[in-house]
């Protein structure tokens, strides 16, 4: 899974800071604002490649 090589790679979360050693993860701002102007710019595709023909396949499921 992409996401848990980025994190051992020492990824840190972009909108999160971490409270003490063993202590939950506080909102630090942005993403709100990022979301509102559409800037993703920065963020790594933690999901890997878009693939149409998956979309296509679950939307045919759902109808």
């Amino acid at each position: 899974m992409q996401s848990r090589k980025l994190q051992e790679d020492g990824w840190k979360p972009r909108w999160f800071q971490k409270e003490g050693e063993n202590g939950s993860f506080r909102y630090s701002g942005g993403y709100w604002e990022a979301r509102e102007q559409g800037n993703w710019d920065g963020c790594p595709n933690i999901f890997g490649e878009f693939n149409e023909g998956l979309v296509e396949s679950s939307e045919g499921r759902l109808a």
